[in-house]
Parts: C-alpha cells; structure tokens; sequence
C-alpha cells in the first residue's frame, strides 16, 4: 500500500521532469567554478532537493487550481498523468507533502550551514514558491511562459549560491550575468513547446498562452525564432570572451533538423535540445570561461 502511494506521488508530481534541474546543476556550477574557483557539490545536490519539492508542489497546486477552475476535471482526460492515476482527495494531501519537506530541508539547511546560509536559501526558496503560485493564475494572461522563466531562473541563483556562498553579481562586468542569460532562450523554447502542443485544449479550457496569441502558424515562428535567438546569442559570446568553445551548442541544429515535416515531435525534440545544449554551454564555459 505504501509503495502504491509513493509511486502515485511521483506521477502526480511528474517528478521524471525535474532530472532538468541537474542540467541547472550543472551549468550553475561551471559558472560558479570558472569564476570563484568554489564548487560544493554535496551541498549544492542538497539544494537541488530542495527545489525538486518546490517543483512537486509546483505541478500539484497547477493540477489542483486547473480543476478549481474547470480547466481539469475528473472525468476529462486532459490530465492523463493526473485523474487516471489518483484521487481528489489524495491530491490535496499530496500538496502538502512538498512544504513539509521543504521546511525539514530547510532546517536541516541551517544546521548543517548555518544561519547566513539558511537565510539566502530560504529567500531563493520562497521567491520560488511564490513564483509557483503565480503560475497557474498567469496562464489566463498570456504570462505563463515569463513566470516559468523566472523559477527556472532562481534556479541557477541557488546553485550559485550553495557552491560559493555568494549571491550572484550583476555587475556588467561579470561573466555571470551573460553566461546566466543562455538559459533564457532554451527554457522559453521548453516551455513554448508545451503551449504549442496544448493549443486546442488550452483553448477550450479558457486559458490564454502566448501561443493561442500568435496561432499556430507563427507560434511556429517564434519557436525557432527563439532557437535562432540562442544561436546569435552564443556568437555574441564567443567574440565577447574569445571562447570558440560557446559555439558546441550548434550541435544541436541536428536534433531541429529531424523536426522537418514532423513537428509531432516538437515537445520530445525540444526536450532533448534543452538538456543537449546546457550541456555543451557547460562544457564551454568549463573549458574557456573566464573568471
């Protein structure tokens, strides 16, 4: 019976999808190398659980407040990794599991490191789940896609911050700032990829994306505009730094190439360029990133 219910847990919370947090790990720790020569890789894995909880109480509440609002609804089907699997009730326990965690997580956070510390993961933590509150609510908006940038995004503060101790600088002069800033473009492609796939059901739910914006035609275009957009942005990087290194993530135009005249696997396809790409930009900034 137990383990029934922890592997309902894990497919409610769709917990398969936060593998990507270690392509966040692992960037953010190539920065925080190449620039501060730190790296705490025991504690920054703690901190990746703790975010992980934030990301199961992330898809649980979006489950829950689509179903409050009609979008979900038991006997629908919209949410086949949901309502096939458990019940309403067990979804509202379920939510509450993350935050438990999250607050043993957090003193044990202190315990280990300290007060300072338990303090900046504590804040990086709350802004992150207030972010995911905001989340289901800015769906309705056409604003979706910026408020999942933004959580991801904290990611990599986090992560920064558990290898080196230090809040992130952006100062014009630091590489953080425009290494950090790669990762915009591949997560807004993640997610637009998810829009464009849900159209027709967002649609019908009253749910407005930026891809019912543009209609499927040029929500196509935007898309690749944004892969496009990365591809600049690493040229840009390359001279900016004298790195040739930047440019491993072109090797990617492979896996955009099979999505020709089968845009079927768009939300696979984009799936594997994101975790493709942060790879190789890692691997770049780890090779010839400057401090």
């Amino acid at each position: 019976m137990i383990t029934n219910l922890i592997n309902k847990y894990l497919i409610s919370t769709r917990s398969y999808l936060s593998s990507g947090i270690l392509f966040i790990l692992l960037i953010s720790s190539s920065i925080a190398y190449r620039q501060t020569g730190q790296i705490d890789i025991w504690f920054s894995l703690f901190c990746f659980t703790i975010i992980f909880q934030n990301f199961c109480f992330a898809y649980l509440l979006n489950s829950y407040l689509d179903y409050l609002t009609g979008s979900d609804y038991v006997k629908s089907e919209m949410d086949r990794t949901l309502f096939k699997h458990i019940t309403l009730g067990q979804l509202r326990g379920f939510i509450k599991v993350p935050l438990i965690l999250n607050v043993v997580l957090l003193i044990i956070t202190y315990r280990w490191k300290g007060l300072n510390t338990l303090l900046m993961i504590a804040f990086l933590d709350l802004l992150q789940i207030i972010g995911v509150c905001i989340y289901s609510p800015s769906k309705h908006y056409a604003m979706g896609h910026l408020i999942f940038s933004f959580v991801h995004y904290i990611n990599i503060w986090i992560f920064y911050y558990s290898n080196t101790k230090q809040f992130p600088s952006f100062n014009s002069s630091d590489p953080f700032i425009y290494y950090s800033f790669y990762f915009l473009p591949v997560i807004l492609q993640s997610i637009h990829a998810n829009y464009h796939r849900d159209i027709e059901n967002d649609k019908k739910s009253g749910i407005l994306t930026i891809a019912i914006l543009l209609g499927k035609k040029f929500s196509l275009v935007y898309y690749f505009l944004l892969y496009i957009g990365g591809l600049i942005y690493l040229i840009f990087l390359m001279i900016k730094f004298n790195n040739i290194f930047f440019l491993l993530p072109f090797a990617t135009i492979s896996l955009i190439n099979e999505l020709y005249g089968n845009i079927d696997l768009l939300n696979v396809q984009t799936t594997k360029i994101h975790f493709f790409s942060l790879f190789l930009f890692s691997i770049a900034i780890l090779l010839g990133g400057k401090k």
